[in-house]
Formats: structure tokens, sequence, C-alpha cells
């Protein structure tokens, strides 16, 4: 579970032990040759914001709960994926992702924070559902 940057390693390790005690199942396919450090503090609040809603979201109806974290390059394009485990459609109960939480102004800004640092680095998010896997990727 190592990058090349210890910060993000930092961060990392404390979301997937969190899931881990959590009884969530994680995996991380991290490739040794992503330079994360001219963004770090975007790519740093993406990864935190990411696995934080994943762990908070992570569901499944046999309690076969799972968080995949992969990070790689596709030739010069940097990919992060973060998947997790729900036990319905998401995109279909609720497709604008609002929280469901009491308290709405408290709550829901991980994916506008998500947002707005994938619009400094100039990439691109997508969210989509495959199976019982619930995905979000950031490509830059």
């Amino acid at each position: 579970r190592y990058t090349s940057n210890e910060f993000l390693n930092a961060i990392i390790n404390t979301k997937l032990t969190k899931a881990s005690e959590k009884n969530i199942r994680t995996q991380a396919w991290i490739a040794n040759d992503i330079d994360f450090n001219n963004n770090i503090i975007e790519v740093s609040s993406i990864l935190s914001n990411l696995l934080d809603n994943a762990i908070e979201n992570c569901k499944d109806k046999n309690n076969n709960q799972e968080i995949i974290l992969s990070m790689y390059k596709d030739g010069a394009t940097n990919i992060i994926s973060v998947k997790n485990t729900v036990d319905h459609f998401v995109l279909k109960d609720n497709p604008d992702l609002q929280t469901e939480k009491d308290a709405k102004d408290k709550h829901g800004i991980g994916l506008k924070s998500v947002k707005n640092s994938v619009k400094q680095i100039n990439g691109s998010m997508n969210i989509f559902q495959r199976g019982n896997m619930f995905v979000v990727e950031i490509v830059y």
C-alpha cells in the first residue's frame, strides 16, 4: 500500500485500516510509476474523501463488504479508482448522489470537494455501478 509519497501512504493506510476495523475487506493496487508530487494536495483530498465515502457506504446483503483502491497510469494519464460493494442500485435510487443523512447542510460535501479537486488538476470524474460495485474513477 505504498506510493512514492509518505503523506499519501499515511492517508491510504489510515483509511484502509479503518475499513478493516469495520470488517470490510480491502485491496489496494498501486503502480509504482505514478508521480503525485505536482498535485499532492488535490490527490490527497480526492483519496481521503473517496475512501471515507466508500467506508461509510460499503454495504452488502451477504455481509461480503469490500473496498478496492486502484492507482495506475495509462500512458501519460493517471487513474484513481475506488470501488465499494453496495446492496442496491445507487444511481437508480439516488441519481444525484444526495446525502441521505439528517442535517444535510453539514453532510454531502465529500463528492463536491472531490469534484473541485478534480477540476483543479484538469481531470474528469466518472461514477458508475457494475454489479454490486459502486465505482468512482478519477482520470487526470
